[in-house]
């Protein structure tokens, strides 16, 4: 007679009622079928959870995929095998200690899957939008795009250039460097509607680059043209029409200048990446009033990520009540001075749990005096934007990997309150 597998409902049913082998005539049905069935059940239940576990690790980890499959196939072979091989033809012996390890090996796997399914699907990889709340106008990859709150791109073009800045103007225009020296106005059908293209003013000039601009409130345009030495206002018809001179300690086309901004009183705030200064220029270009950035106490060190450290500040805004907010570049914190110079507030770079500043770069300050952050070349572990308090909680985050890449530089968050200085 070969011995019953117990597996089925009438089994089951019957695993109430004693019979007898016929080795022995011992009645034992109800032991061996109890422990057949559950142990049974247990190699399913972990099949099922550890395959599903590593479905999902190979959504990040393809490799996983194979190894989900050869568990799918091994694990209930080895506890059905243990059972039909050595339980079932020693049916007059109850469970041993053996069994009850193998039973208890079975639901710790099981219950250890399931934590991973659980922990997974909660976890995201890194190249995913981590956005929410804010649509997002930036440029990376050799390409500007918006993007929803969702990560959703809703449109881009492709750009030749480095962009360190970008506007979405009032009627949904979009102004954005599209070469290292031109500057164009872009409708959402992807035609240039104006263009501007700063050239050398003299031959001592070896090349000119652009690396911010300001529609202003007139319908003309702000450059700064590095290289050039000077800001330049342009009308619709690509004309200068006022130039400011610069000052500047270390001229270089690339270096000259980063973010600059035109401010309420006319004058000009502009950031000098070489100098590590930032100044305030008026009409004639005579400088009113600078900063200069200094290491925090560290030593200089050399790169791009968050092991540089130094002083090429990035952007600077002047906010409401006379103080600026600076982004130091790769001085890895967020400063605001007063006019007097005074430092009255700052985010250092491993101020915010999890995240750590690298080349500190777009500062968007918000009515209600949080700040939102770019933070270039941090890593896929770090959020390229952050929103955050004056108390130092981060309140909004976005991280896209997929889009956009580790050199996000400049973006334009869009839909945010009147009163927003950018």
């Amino acid at each position: 007679m070969k011995p019953s597998r117990a597996f089925g409902r009438n089994q089951n049913r019957r695993s109430t009622k004693h019979t007898k082998d016929e080795t022995g005539g011992q009645e034992n049905g109800g032991q061996e079928n109890w422990f057949s069935a559950c142990s049974c059940n247990l190699a399913n239940a972990g099949r099922t959870t550890i395959f599903l576990s590593f479905i999902f690790l190979s959504y990040s980890f393809p490799p996983f995929l194979s190894v989900g499959l050869t568990s799918f196939v091994l694990y209930p072979c080895f506890i059905r095998g243990y059972i039909i091989l050595i339980r079932i033809p020693r049916v007059h012996v109850l469970p041993s200690r053996l069994d009850f390890r193998i039973m208890k090996f079975a639901l710790s796997s099981s219950l250890l899957s399931v934590g991973c399914i659980a922990f997974l699907a909660l976890a995201s990889p890194a190249d995913e939008p981590k956005s929410a709340g804010y649509r997002l106008l930036a440029s990376d990859k050799g390409w500007v795009a918006i993007v929803s709150a969702k990560g959703e791109v809703e449109w881009k073009t492709p750009t030749n250039a480095d962009v360190h800045d970008l506007w979405q103007l009032p009627e949904g225009n979009v102004l954005f460097l599209y070469g290292p020296a031109m500057v164009v106005e872009m409708n959402r059908a992807h035609q240039i509607i104006w263009e501007y293209e700063a050239k050398p003013k003299n031959a001592q000039v070896p090349r000119v680059e652009v690396h911010a601009f300001q529609r202003l409130a007139d319908g003309t345009t702000m450059i700064a043209e590095s290289g050039n030495a000077r800001i330049v206002e342009v009308d619709r018809a690509g004309k200068i029409v006022h130039e400011v001179p610069l000052t500047l300690d270390k001229p270089d086309p690339h270096r000259d200048t980063r973010m600059v901004r035109k401010l309420d009183n006319g004058n000009y705030l502009v950031c000098h990446e070489g100098d590590g200064k930032v100044r305030e220029y008026d009409r004639q270009g005579k400088v009113v009033w600078s900063y200069t950035l200094d290491l925090g106490g560290r030593p200089r060190s050399n790169g791009h990520g968050p092991e540089g450290h130094g002083t090429e500040v990035y952007g600077a805004v002047r906010l409401k009540n006379g103080n600026t907010l600076i982004a130091g570049g790769n001085n890895n914190r967020v400063l605001e001075v007063s006019p007097e110079g005074k430092i009255v507030w700052s985010l250092d770079q491993r101020e915010l749990p999890g995240i750590t500043l690298a080349w500190v770069t777009t500062l968007h300050a918000l009515p209600n005096g949080n700040i939102i952050v770019g933070n270039c070349h941090a890593g896929p572990e770090n959020p390229q934007l952050f929103e955050v308090t004056r108390d130092k909680k981060v309140v909004w985050s976005f991280r896209d990997f997929k889009t956009f890449g580790n050199g996000l530089a400049s973006a334009h968050v869009l839909g945010l309150p009147e009163g927003t200085r950018r």
